[in-house]
């Protein structure tokens, strides 16, 4: 893996550690728990890691359009090193099984399976490619991919200290 995803491996093994099976579950009313937030990120990991393996075999991925929404979201994330508050999830990265605590094992698998995916794309295509386009974000190379899923995990590490600090008081 390359730093962005090292960096947020270790990020949200800290974010949860400490915590048991039972407090992975526990979340104030209307909101999700630990380990939905863990499945959230987890959707995230294995659609852009599906999405970069569909496109193998493709010689070029055409981009999408870069407008002034997706510049300013581009800009957001990249050059702030910020993140979208407030938004619900898409309805492809929203959980739709009970939660469950072996989450926390799946998402380490899943990050290693997206690193691979990323680095293998960019082999095939070069650096700075288009190696698939982001739904809000647009046309992303390797880099971009990594340091979106970094600013997002980063978003929900936030999340899932004050769900380890809920679940304790509980």
């Amino acid at each position: 893996m390359q730093p962005y995803l090292d960096q947020l491996s270790q990020l949200l093994q800290q974010a949860t550690a400490g915590m048991n099976d039972d407090q992975l579950l526990r979340a104030p009313e209307g909101k999700w728990c630990a380990a939905e937030v863990l499945e959230h990120l987890r959707l995230t990991y294995t659609g852009t890691a599906k999405m970069l393996e569909k496109n193998r075999d493709q010689a070029v991925v055409e981009p999408a359009p870069i407008d002034d929404r997706v510049s300013a979201a581009r800009k957001l994330i990249f050059d702030q090193g910020s993140f979208f508050e407030g938004l619900q999830a898409p309805p492809f990265a929203t959980p739709k099984t009970p939660p469950d605590a072996n989450v926390r094992t799946r998402i380490q698998e899943d990050l290693k399976r997206l690193g691979v995916a990323i680095d293998e794309a960019e082999q095939r295509r070069g650096k700075d490619a288009n190696l698939g386009n982001h739904f809000a974000l647009g046309p992303l190379n390797g880099e971009q991919w990594r340091h979106f899923h970094y600013e997002h995990g980063r978003h929900h590490a936030k999340q899932l200290e004050a769900l380890k600090v809920f679940a304790a008081k509980a």
